[in-house]
């Protein structure tokens, strides 16, 4: 089965009042909410089905589903999966690994971020995937074309895909919140509370596990890091659509 993993258990405690009493992937950008976004956009690729993690007002995040389920009765499966405490990205996958047959490979989207390449980034990353030996492949964004991001960059960027932090920071490039990972190589982690941060070269303490790699997206990246940037996003979406 194709399986997309849509992470949307956080806190989101940097949206500060925005998110006292509503979970961030529900706060709206035109309108719509984050997570309806992330949802739409899977649409691109044929997955069997989305599994959502929960955990902060996940009540809410379960209404929301209960109606875009009505509204749209031809979408693919959506499992929520309720996590009684916080298991972080990685701690997530290993979880999930346990409960479902995930196969070798599947992807994850973070819900608070809304991407808007100029080619099917699902496409993109999987014919990469399907023509490599890797375990895991980050879609990565220029920082000059990320709305909402605050940080000095990721990654450096070589052209075998490799990614490294060879130089002082600022990197040229962010991880723009998808990829597709291997879950049973994930899911060998001793911990069971840990983001996938770990695996990432020259972050993590497990930086030299697994074969990590990245592929630049062309297009535009949203993400509200604090409350004034939905009004940013918003603005700069509208330029793009007079």
């Amino acid at each position: 089965m194709e399986t997309i993993v849509i992470f949307a258990a956080g806190k989101g405690t940097r949206m500060r009042e925005m998110t006292a009493s509503m979970p961030k992937s529900l706060i709206k950008i035109h309108n719509k909410p984050l997570l309806q976004y992330a949802l739409e956009s899977t649409l691109q690729h044929k997955f069997d089905r989305i599994i959502i993690n929960i955990h902060y007002l996940s009540a809410q995040i379960e209404e929301f589903i209960q109606g875009f389920r009505i509204s749209h009765p031809d979408f693919p499966e959506i499992i929520l999966e309720y996590e009684p405490e916080l298991l972080e990205t990685g701690g997530a996958i290993k979880q999930l690994a346990k409960l479902y047959d995930l196969g070798e490979k599947i992807f994850t989207l973070n819900s608070d971020v809304i991407i808007q390449a100029k080619t099917n980034p699902f496409k993109a990353l999987n014919d990469i995937w399907c023509s490599s030996h890797i375990d895991m492949l980050l879609l990565l964004e220029s920082t000059k074309n990320a709305c909402g991001y605050i940080g000095a960059g990721d990654f450096n960027l070589e052209v075998d895909r490799s990614i490294n932090r060879n130089s002082n920071s600022p990197y040229p490039y962010m991880f723009a919140g998808m990829q597709i990972l291997n879950p049973q190589k994930i899911a060998q982690n001793a911990k069971d509370i840990f983001s996938l941060k770990e695996y990432y070269p020259q972050i993590g303490s497990l930086s030299e596990i697994l074969k990590v790699q990245g592929l630049p997206m062309e297009g535009n990246w949203y993400h509200a890091t604090g409350p004034e940037d939905v009004t940013a996003i918003e603005t700069h979406i509208l330029s793009l659509n007079r």
